[in-house]
């Protein structure tokens, strides 16, 4: 979990972060849904989540935050978005202005 902050900006790949950690990817997923949870892609999109929160919430509109959060453009943070919360970002981000 300490790693994935600095890694959101770009690809995250379990395989990555094992290695990091010198686990195999299949006993970090394992693990990691243990102990957290969520699975490893769902929580690293959830964090993807808040960082573009965190970025709108400093200045940022929602396409540059969704592109700092590693989204490939605004209406891919969008959906995820919408999925994991049920609304829309920019209702989110109103009210957290």
């Amino acid at each position: 979990i300490d790693l994935l902050p600095n890694l959101l900006c770009g690809p995250v790949r379990l395989t990555d972060v094992a290695r990091a950690v010198h686990l195999s990817a299949d006993r970090l997923g394992r693990l990691f849904a243990r102990d957290v949870g969520l699975s490893f892609p769902a929580y690293v999109r959830w964090a993807r989540l808040i960082r573009t929160m965190e970025v709108a919430r400093s200045g940022g509109t929602l396409t540059d935050a969704a592109h700092a959060a590693g989204f490939t453009d605004s209406s891919h943070a969008n959906r995820a978005f919408h999925e994991m919360f049920g609304i829309a970002p920019s209702a989110a981000y109103s009210s957290v202005r």
